[in-house]
């Protein structure tokens, strides 16, 4: 029986060895053809499998786009715009706690735009309210040129796009519209959109990597982070391409 099950665990080693060797080629090969048409140093990639059988996290690349250290498996990664599914989460949960409801007019909860006053959470959350999106004006734009490290609040993201007019009707991509939704989350709770995204989404699932920077990361989380995207460098470093993976058997 002992020998059965040495014979088990070997094979399952050999198998989760090739499987990262193979993994690990193809990170450093979709790194080498697509580095420079989409600006990245560095890719990670996590393969989880069913059962107790360990998961394999690698990673490729260097933590600037000019170079720097190489990116380890353990890295934590911005992850930008999926944060968005958690908002609109928080708000359906306050719709079935019958604290608002997504046909709401921003009005009702944020009197302070009377021009968006008939827009509804709805259409914020669907992308159909028109309202620009603050992160296309150049305004905003010179902002963070100046100011990479600038901590913007909200009510300074939104006035960006406050006196502009309304764009066409229909869908339109607009990070304003998540950011509006966020300020709703924090005048229904009287809370901050921080710590509602800790108790009601990272906190139950348990989503220990999981934080809002800077408001819930700590500070050690910030040399496990390479260069955000919206950091720039020189187009023409490349750097080297490196894989943390583990080594053929």
């Amino acid at each position: 029986m002992r020998s059965a099950i040495r014979r088990t665990a070997r094979r399952s080693t050999r198998g989760r060895l090739t499987t990262a060797v193979a993994a690990c080629a193809l990170l450093s090969d979709y790194l080498t053809t697509r580095r420079t048409a989409e600006h990245i140093s560095a890719v990670s990639l996590r393969i989880t499998f069913p059962g107790t059988r360990p998961a394999i996290s690698l990673a490729g690349g260097t933590t600037r786009y000019d170079g720097g250290p190489p990116v380890p498996a353990s890295a934590l990664w911005q992850i930008g715009s999926n944060t968005k599914a958690f908002t609109a989460v928080i708000l359906l949960q306050l719709e079935a706690e019958g604290k608002l409801s997504i046909d709401d007019p921003i009005g009702t909860w944020l009197p302070q735009y009377p021009a968006w006053r008939h827009i509804t959470i709805r259409q914020l959350l669907d992308m159909t309210s028109r309202i620009p999106n603050y992160t296309s004006e150049p305004t905003f734009a010179a902002a963070l040129a100046a100011n990479p490290s600038a901590r913007f609040t909200t009510a300074q993201l939104v006035s960006y796009v406050a006196g502009l007019p309304l764009g066409p009707k229909g869908w339109h991509y607009t990070n304003t519209d998540y950011i509006l939704a966020q300020m709703i989350i924090e005048k229904v709770t009287h809370d901050s959109y921080a710590s509602q995204l800790t108790q009601r989404i990272i906190d139950p699932l348990r989503l220990r990597s999981t934080c809002l920077a800077p408001d819930t990361c700590p500070p050690s989380d910030a040399t496990r982070m390479p260069a955000g995207y919206l950091t720039r460098a020189s187009p023409s470093a490349t750097g080297s391409c490196t894989c943390t993976c583990p080594a053929p058997a």
